[in-house]
Formats: structure tokens, C-alpha cells, sequence
């Protein structure tokens, strides 16, 4: 049923136009290995992407001095978000457009 699926789901693709009833069942499991290796290769290409979201999500979440605390403090009058507590007390200009802060 799998075979069947898969050569369905590869005439439609028209990667393989010329796929017929005539291939050898070695001949379509050479196929059926080299569509679970591309399917492979997308999983790990989705998984390396959603962890490089997941690390730049936390980064935008890391204050902008250290990069070790979250943010917790917006700057004035600029209003980035962008610093800890322990930082902002060392600021006279935002790391984000050099603005001076009050």
C-alpha cells in the first residue's frame, strides 16, 4: 500500500513521469529510499529552523547589554524594550538607536 501511495504521490509530482507497472519492485524500492531520505532531509531542514526561530526568539527576549537577563525596562523617550534592571542604571544612551534616555 505504501508503494502504491508513494507512486501516486510521485506521478502527480511529475518527478518520475515515466514510472510505469514494468519497474522491478527493486527498482521502486531504490525510489521509495531516496523519497524517505528527502523526506529526512525536510524534517531535519524544519527542525534546524525552528531552532534557530527558538534562539533568536530568545535573544529578542535578552536584554541588550548583558545577554544574560530577560528585558525588563522600555528606555525614554525612545520606548525600546530592551534592557534589564541591572543594566538600565549603567545606560546614558539606548544600545538600540543610541537616543539619549532620562
Amino acid at each position: 500500500h505504501k508503494n502504491v501511495q508513494l507512486e501516486a504521490q510521485l506521478r502527480s509530482a511529475f518527478i518520475l513521469p515515466d514510472l510505469d507497472k514494468h519497474q522491478s519492485a527493486v527498482e521502486l524500492q531504490e525510489l521509495e529510499n531516496k523519497a524517505d531520505e528527502m523526506v529526512q532531509k525536510i524534517k531535519q531542514a524544519r527542525e534546524r529552523q525552528v531552532r534557530r526561530e527558538r534562539e533568536e526568539a530568545e535573544t529578542e527576549k535578552q536584554c541588550k547589554i548583558c545577554y544574560t537577563n530577560d528585558t525588563s525596562h522600555a528606555l525614554l523617550p525612545c520606548g525600546h524594550f530592551c534592557v534589564c534592571e541591572e543594566c538600565l542604571s549603567h545606560l546614558r544612551q539606548c544600545p538600540i538607536c543610541n537616543g539619549d534616555i532620562d
